[in-house]
């Protein structure tokens, strides 16, 4: 079982802060960014692990202002990956302390730039430890810039299922090839307007920042929503019958046609 020294703290304290001034899914999201920034910080020291296992994994939400407490996984992180993990987040809070980012991941900084906000949204810092330890804080004026050498830029259009519109500061949540999601800041008129296709897939318009190396988007500003519907795969393949000599005509539905297609 991990023991106290194995307790990885963020910890928000000041102006009044407590759980019960937050939304719980600002809270979840604080989860979820303060993992992703202690797991691409152990994949950027160490690209052979493998961080879909469960490295880090949740241990509590203390009412005391808001500290959110994580803990490696004992059946996973032991011997050769425990100094590891316990190396990478000591690379992560001395970046932190220093105010250079310049050894972490933009995949990373994404993270400590979503804990920024919410410090600067609550005007609270927020504390990295460990066993208890204060280890370097990120405050409201704390400013994390994205790594130039590491991200690349341009105007696109992204596809993917929104997830989430609206808040008090409008943004909305964009599930990218269902592997992750990107936040983009918008207005209270298109937040509005896209919040009536809750879940479907989207569209979208504008300058994106992706990450070299993971080919993530990191950063995107929407210009345009598109009018965008996914395409019918069984009237595609209608169609595509009437030329194969009748080879597509035994599938008669999206589930059929598609695991023929992806078949090895």
């Amino acid at each position: 079982m991990p023991n106290s020294s194995d307790i990885l703290e963020l910890k928000f304290d000041g102006n009044g802060i407590n759980p019960s001034k937050v939304k719980a899914s600002e809270i979840a999201a604080l989860i979820k960014d303060f993992e992703d920034a202690i797991v691409t910080t152990i994949k950027n020291e160490s690209p052979a692990i493998d961080i879909e296992q469960v490295l880090i994994c949740f241990d509590t939400v203390k009412n005391k202002s808001i500290a959110i407490n994580l803990k490696p996984n004992s059946e996973i992180v032991t011997g050769e990956v425990k100094k590891i993990v316990d190396r990478s987040y000591k690379v992560l809070t001395t970046a932190i302390a220093s105010n250079d980012y310049s050894k972490l991941s933009n995949s990373t900084i994404v993270a400590l730039r979503s804990i920024s906000k919410f410090t600067n949204n609550y005007q609270c810092p927020a504390n990295f430890k460990k066993n208890g330890k204060f280890l370097s804080a990120i405050n409201p004026d704390t400013e994390i810039k994205l790594n130039k050498s590491g991200y690349l830029k341009g105007d696109t259009t992204i596809y993917g299922e929104l997830v989430d519109a609206g808040g008090d500061n409008p943004n909305i949540h964009i599930k990218i090839n269902g592997e992750y999601t990107v936040i983009i800041d918008t207005d209270k008129l298109k937040a509005k307007e896209l919040a009536a296709r809750l879940y479907d897939q989207v569209g979208l318009k504008g300058s994106a920042k992706w990450d070299i190396i993971t080919s993530k988007i990191l950063e995107f500003k929407l210009h345009e929503v598109l009018e965008y519907a996914p395409g019918n795969v069984s009237k595609t393949f209608s169609e595509l019958k009437k030329l194969t000599s009748g080879y597509w005509d035994k599938f008669n539905n999206n589930d059929d046609i598609n695991k023929n297609l992806l078949r090895d």
